[in-house]
């Protein structure tokens, strides 16, 4: 049994023009357990506590200083799992509840969970996985304020054991975000609702092979799609070529290309080419490996 606690505290005060006085305190406590030499226990408690004070905004006719304080208090929770020789499981989760917070868009209330997994099929073969989910919101007599996020992925990593001359990487992600909150119109000082929304792919590519002792090739890219409220396109391939020139001198040049396009927010949109040549000295040659 191991035993760990921390705190931080973090104090800001300020006589400027706009006088702050700020400070932020945490504790955390957690007990690690080997119940097991292929499971390992967590649990703990984390709590926060913070008070701010500044200047007021000129619309608020109330005098003094606008104070805000934060209390909140989270449970912790995971594991770490070895069943099997190469394979790691970790998860891990947390429930939290606090009844004040700094701003609207501060989750005082919310539950995570965090699921990641790694395993080595042998010396060329890995592959990763991981999960999360976010569910939170913000009870407040301005407007509830609710926001969830979720996303998982996996990637697979493959690299020439004997020669360590070519690697390849792979990976792809699914996410969501919801966000739920009124909003005071400026205009009629009513209440209005913004809803955001927003469904995400993502994959990357990535391929890099050692032409000779210092000379190498590389090339990838990456690509995102999302769509709701904000549909977004996104594209970045690149590619990458380094040769020696002497043992102490190299010269590399790097090409990628940028194309981001929105469906809604068209002028935002963009596509450009970016070329990089360079030429690096170093003031030793790079020693020889040791047999």
């Amino acid at each position: 049994l191991r035993l760990v606690n921390a705190t931080s505290i973090d104090r800001l005060h300020s006589d400027a023009v706009v006088p702050i006085m700020w400070s932020y305190t945490e504790n955390r406590f957690e007990a690690f357990l080997d119940v097991t030499k292929w499971l390992t226990l967590r649990a703990g408690e984390r709590s926060t506590w913070g008070e701010s004070l500044t200047q007021r905004s000129r619309l608020d006719k109330q005098e003094g200083l606008e104070q805000a304080k934060i209390e909140r208090t989270a449970f912790l929770a995971g594991f770490v799992l070895r069943p099997h020789k190469g394979l790691v499981i970790n998860a891990d989760t947390e429930q939290a509840s606090g009844g004040r917070a700094w701003f609207r868009t501060t989750l005082t209330d919310f539950n995570s969970i965090k699921l990641r997994a790694r395993y080595q099929f042998n010396s060329n073969w890995s592959m990763t996985g991981n999960f999360i989910r976010l569910d939170g919101s913000n009870p407040s007599w301005a407007g509830n304020y609710s926001f969830s996020n979720t996303s998982g992925g996996a990637s697979v990593n493959w690299q020439r054991a004997q020669t360590g001359r070519l690697t390849v990487l792979a990976e792809y992600t699914r996410g969501a975000v919801y966000s739920d909150i009124l909003f005071r119109d400026p205009a009629s000082f009513g209440m209005l609702r913004s809803l955001y929304r927003d469904n995400m792919h993502s994959a990357t590519l990535l391929a890099d092979f050692k032409v000779a002792s210092r000379a190498a090739v590389s090339a990838g890219g990456m690509l995102l799609r999302t769509g709701g409220a904000r549909a977004t396109n996104y594209y970045q391939p690149q590619g990458r070529v380094t040769i020696p020139l002497r043992p102490t001198c190299d010269i590399f040049a790097e090409w990628r290309y940028y194309d981001f396009g929105q469906a809604i927010f068209y002028r935002e949109q963009f596509r450009t080419h970016q070329i990089m040549i360079a030429l690096r000295i170093r003031t030793a040659a790079p020693s020889a490996p040791k047999k």
